[in-house]
C-alpha cells in the first residue's frame, strides 16, 4: 500500500518536473544544464524530460490540468527569478493537496516532499 506521498513523490513530482523542464526549455530558452540547476536533477534527467523518455503513467499525470495549470506559473516564476525555493515547495504542496483533495498535509509528508524538490 502506498501512502499519498509515496504516490506523489513516484508520479507527481516527476511529472511537474517534466513539464516544468519542457517550459523553461521551450518558452524560455533555458539550457539543459540551467534547468537541472533549478531542479535539482541531472542533466541527463532533463534530457530524458525533454525528449519525453519516461513512463506513460507519469506522461498521464503530466497532462493533467492542474499540473499543466502548475508548471507554467513554476517555470515562469523561476525564468524571472521571482520566486525562492521555500515559496516553490509551497506551490508544489498546493497543487498536490489540490489534486488528493486534501486540506494540509502531515509534517511527515511535508518533510519528505522537501527532501525530494531541494
Amino acid at each position: 500500500m502506498l501512502t499519498a506521498c509515496e504516490d506523489i513523490t513516484k508520479m507527481f513530482l516527476p511529472a511537474m518536473k517534466a513539464a516544468i523542464a519542457k517550459k523553461l526549455h521551450e518558452v524560455h530558452n533555458f539550457t539543459q544544464v540551467e534547468i537541472a540547476g533549478e531542479l535539482g536533477v541531472t542533466q541527463a534527467a532533463i534530457s530524458k524530460y525533454i525528449a519525453g523518455d519516461y513512463s506513460n503513467e507519469i506522461k498521464r499525470v503530466e497532462r493533467g490540468s492542474t499540473v499543466q495549470k502548475m508548471s507554467v506559473k513554476i517555470a515562469e516564476f523561476i525564468s524571472k527569478g521571482r520566486k525562492k525555493r521555500a515559496e516553490l515547495i509551497d506551490t508544489v504542496c498546493k497543487s498536490c493537496m489540490n489534486i488528493r483533495g486534501a486540506n494540509s498535509c502531515d509534517y511527515k509528508d511535508v518533510q519528505k516532499l522537501v527532501n525530494i524538490i531541494v
